[in-house]
């Protein structure tokens, strides 16, 4: 018996982009009032502008690695066992797993870019004072 339990990519999109918001606050308001500057400006300043195209693609692609890598580690799933790819429907890029995780393994796996892409970098962010 199959258990799957992937989201619908249009719900799992709303989901995402709503909780990045309330997430992106979570750091931006706090070092605005530590720091007292506008983070978002110094963030825009730290990428010069022509680089937030090339930063965004490259955090994408690093966002996907690392949910296959957590997988493949926490799962020892083969790589043949990954795939990639774009719902261009809902611009949604994947990382997806084709054979069975344990839900240990898909959790661990789920929260991985979150945390290393997220939560480090905002909390080096906020203790150094360095952008957003």
């Amino acid at each position: 018996m199959s258990n799957d339990l992937t989201p619908e990519p249009g719900k799992a999109m709303l989901v995402a982009t709503s909780l990045s918001f309330a997430l992106l606050a979570l750091v931006v308001v706090p070092h605005q009032l530590l720091h007292h500057e506008k983070a978002l400006q110094a963030l825009y300043r730290a990428l010069g502008g022509g680089w937030f195209g090339p930063a965004i693609l490259a955090g994408i692609v690093a966002h996907e690695l690392l949910h296959a890598l957590t997988w493949a580690l926490a799962s020892a799933l083969r790589h043949d066992h990954l795939r990639f790819g774009v719902n261009w429907r809902y611009l949604m890029p994947f990382a997806h797993p084709t054979a069975p995780l344990t839900a240990r393994a898909y959790a661990l796996g789920s929260a991985a870019p979150g945390l290393v892409l997220g939560v480090v970098p905002g909390v080096v962010g906020l203790a150094a004072g360095a952008g957003a």
